[in-house]
């Protein structure tokens, strides 16, 4: 997410007065640089990041024999406190398959602790600060440099994160303009209303 879209996202979250819940539609986002300062403006609770792993080769220890074959450094970050966050209502975060990298990134916190419903369809699943490599010729590929993890090692690289509420749109809503995921979410909001009558 560039780093502008970010800033209006929490200057907005600044303005928003009392209401009944708030939606953060992340579907078709494929990522950019992972917005911090967002989750933290929408935590009411403490957070993980994810875990993450990259190869590891010491050279002289590959020489001795002594290294296995499948060495990685990993590493993950403290538990973080909630501090003054702009909004602690209810959160709906919708998802597809075109939410990549660093959208997952904002994403694993809240599925992690909970303090989003997830609704939608299961991320893209690919994240890892690639490395890219330009011929000269028009060609180009990129290699990942890292695996990522839930904070609890579970994987959603290749795998996706799933939602809490599965709802998928298909070809005839697209057509027609219908957003079976936005409807959800705001039949479970009205619904969340009732319920406090």
């Amino acid at each position: 997410m560039p780093s502008a879209f970010e800033d209006s996202a929490v200057e907005f979250l600044k303005t928003l007065g009392p209401v009944k819940a708030l939606i953060l539609d992340l579907r078709g986002n494929h990522g950019g640089s992972t917005p911090d300062n967002l989750a933290a403006a929408l935590m009411d609770r403490p957070y993980r990041w994810k875990a993450e792993s990259t190869a590891a080769t010491i050279a002289v220890l590959r020489a001795w024999g002594t290294l296995g074959s499948h060495t990685e450094l990993a590493w993950s970050s403290d538990p973080q406190q909630p501090s003054h966050p702009l909004y602690t209502g209810p959160l709906y975060i919708l998802v597809d398959g075109g939410c990549f990298s660093a959208c997952e990134d904002l994403l694993v916190p809240f599925k992690d602790n909970h303090r989003a419903l997830i609704i939608g369809e299961r991320t893209g699943g690919s994240t890892g600060q690639p490395y890219f490599h330009r011929f000269g010729n028009g060609m180009s590929f990129s290699v990942s440099t890292k695996r990522e993890y839930f904070p609890d090692g579970s994987p959603f690289e290749g795998v996706g994160v799933a939602p809490d509420i599965e709802v998928h749109t298909s070809a005839a809503d697209l057509k027609s303009g219908n957003d079976p995921v936005l409807a959800k979410a705001l039949a479970l909001i009205a619904q969340a209303e009732a319920d406090k009558k």
